[in-house]
């Protein structure tokens, strides 16, 4: 559930990178994601940043 919501939430755009990167953290911490699932959103808010940075 916290998984599918965060991809939302990323697919959305509408985050702050560092509070969204923080609350990951956490829920990995909790157990609440899954490793892999952890370094997909990671990755997928990264190419995002990139994109916005450029």
């Amino acid at each position: 559930m916290i998984y599918n919501a965060a991809k939302i939430v990323i697919h959305s755009g509408n985050y702050k990178y560092e509070a969204l990167d923080l609350d990951l953290c956490l829920f990995l911490m909790m157990k609440k994601i899954t490793q892999e699932q952890y370094m997909e959103l990671i990755s997928k808010m990264d190419e995002q940043k990139t994109q916005a940075d450029a």
